[in-house]
């Protein structure tokens, strides 16, 4: 054949598929059946669609009133998660493992759960996450797949709870090494009392450690003795302590020169420290808190976050109430912590996350032009303002993501006074080229670009289904 003969070959025909092929399977994760078909076509499918199948395994086995006999069957018989994420040919793609949901509260060796675990952990090397946080499990059960974890070389992040933390687990986990981050739940004093000691040997690799939920052992003393060993954090988080003041914690986040990421638990207090802290590397703020029913605690709590990041250059602001799932209001106005927001780090904000706050159209305008980094906003609004806001929104040229909650209405008055026609309204007025999501309540939006079958390209809003 001559070379006149040959076809010549497309760009897309000279692109090999063993290249492409897994980075469109990553874009179909969360397509978990999609995944499994196109694990049945050949055999470079199948090892491209395992990677991704593989990479983050869950264990959540569901609540039960009654005993099940089979539970060992359930664990470790071929085809369940954890037999099929040990075999040889799998083991190699795990990358994220987490263990949660409700463990039977029988004890090894007739609780399955450590036996599978046992036989996994030393097959999955290239492990770099892994979460044990059960709502229960029998003592003593991780006390063994704790200790096979110090053998793994790439264990980066560590996630534990107080299933974890007992007297006989604590000091087992206390000697994993090496890791990067480190989130405990629930800390208990058996934790606590091991803690300085599992800090200096993580000094030279751990840039954040979480301390969540119930963390009432934890003393003034103890942050004085963990102090000189967390210099190196650059993200932290707190729980709720009754334990400690305001004071007591402020003085410990002084003292973290690389502080970056904080969250913290508010609650209220009569006694405020005598000077504002010197936090100046702060970036990122999150306060937890609960339902706040009066205005004057709106205000307490506004000062509280003023006075924390007052020295630093915020990015990501955010409020969290909990169980705001199940909130109705009211909805107390927020204008004054957004006001001070904007005037003071209008230049570096990029997320402003404040839903269950109430915050006026005059302030609506204002942080859209002393804000003009914004990519993100989540805020509590009236009807009214958000029909106003892709008029006033013009500075916010980088905006991708924007979530509102339509404070005082009904969620089905909500749904009829703001329709689709309305979504894409909002999109072709506010003319962001990077907007790209709208969430109005329960209701949410996804803009993209699509091309017809001419090529004629054209931007188009989709309502996406509920999850």
């Amino acid at each position: 054949m001559s070379m006149s003969d040959q076809r010549p070959t497309s760009a897309a025909e000279a692109l090999p598929m063993t290249d492409i092929l897994p980075l469109v399977l990553r874009c179909l994760s969360k397509d978990l059946a999609s995944l499994c078909a196109c694990a049945l076509v050949d055999r470079s499918s199948t090892k491209a669609a395992s990677a991704v199948l593989y990479r983050n395994i869950v264990f959540s086995p569901p609540w039960t009133a009654t005993l099940d006999l089979n539970e060992a069957q359930k664990y470790s018989r071929p085809g369940t998660i954890l037999h099929s994420a040990a075999l040889p040919h799998y083991a190699a793609y795990v990358k994220t493992v987490e263990i949660g949901g409700s463990i039977s509260m029988r004890r090894t060796p007739i609780n399955p759960l450590a036996k599978c675990l046992i036989a996994a952990i030393p097959a999955w090397t290239n492990l770099v996450t892994i979460t044990i946080i059960p709502a229960q499990a029998p003592e003593g059960l991780f006390v063994e797949p704790l200790r096979l974890l110090q053998s793994l070389p790439e264990l980066r992040i560590l996630k534990v709870n107080s299933t974890c933390t007992d007297a006989i687990s604590a000091p087992v986990l206390s000697q994993i090494v090496g890791l990067r981050s480190l989130t405990v739940i629930d800390p208990n004093r058996a934790m606590l009392d091991l803690l300085p000691n599992w800090l200096s040997r993580l000094s030279g690799t751990l840039r954040q450690m979480h301390l969540l939920e119930n963390c009432g052992s934890i003393t003034p003393g103890v942050l004085q003795t963990i102090q000189p060993l967390a210099a190196q954090l650059q993200s932290f988080s707190l729980g709720l302590s009754y334990s400690l003041e305001d004071g007591h914690v402020l003085q410990f986040l002084t003292r973290l020169p690389r502080l970056q990421n904080l969250q913290l638990r508010y609650y209220w207090q009569m006694k405020q420290p005598p000077t504002a802290p010197q936090i100046t590397t702060l970036r990122k703020f999150v306060v937890n808190h609960t339902h706040i029913d009066f205005l004057s605690h709106v205000h307490h709590l506004s000062r509280w976050v003023r006075r924390i990041a007052f020295r630093s250059h915020l990015e990501h602001l955010e409020l969290v109430m909990d169980n705001f799932e199940y909130f109705r209001g009211p909805y107390l106005n927020y204008g004054g912590l957004v006001e001070h927001t904007s005037y003071k780090h209008g230049g570096s904000l990029r997320v402003l996350r404040l839903t269950h706050g109430y915050i006026d159209s005059t302030t609506t305008a204002l942080f859209c032009q002393q804000c003009p980094n914004l990519e993100e906003i989540s805020l509590g609004v009236s009807m009214s303002t958000l029909r106003e806001f892709p008029q006033k929104a013009a500075p916010l040229s980088k905006l991708r993501r924007a979530a509102f909650r339509i404070c005082n209405m009904k969620s089905s008055q909500v749904q009829k006074d703001f329709t689709d026609e309305a979504a894409a309204d909002f999109f072709e007025t506010l003319k962001c080229a990077d907007l790209r999501h709208l969430a109005v309540n329960c209701m949410t939006w996804e803009g993209k670009w699509t091309a017809n079958e001419r090529n004629e390209v054209k931007f188009i809003v989709r309502r996406q289904p509920l999850s």
